[in-house]
């Protein structure tokens, strides 16, 4: 398996996780207008770093097979 990939697959999904954790720590708050204030641009990009990871894994396990069938 490329190791590179592989690295970039595990790293993505290691940053969504930390964004998954930033989310939940930082808590919303209702401003002078009553309007409920959140960070959900955390959930946007954690999902955006879980695809990513998913098609770098993906990608990586392809070229294995491929690797694997060739010898």
């Amino acid at each position: 398996m490329n190791k590179k990939l592989l690295f970039a697959s595990i790293t993505s999904f290691i940053l969504s996780i930390i964004l998954g954790i930033c989310f939940v720590m930082n808590s919303g708050y209702v401003d002078e207008n009553g309007i409920l204030r959140e960070p959900w641009y955390l959930v946007q990009v954690a999902i955006t770093f879980v695809v990513i990871g998913c098609f770098f894994m993906l990608f990586a396990i392809g070229r294995w097979l491929i690797g694997k069938l060739e010898d």
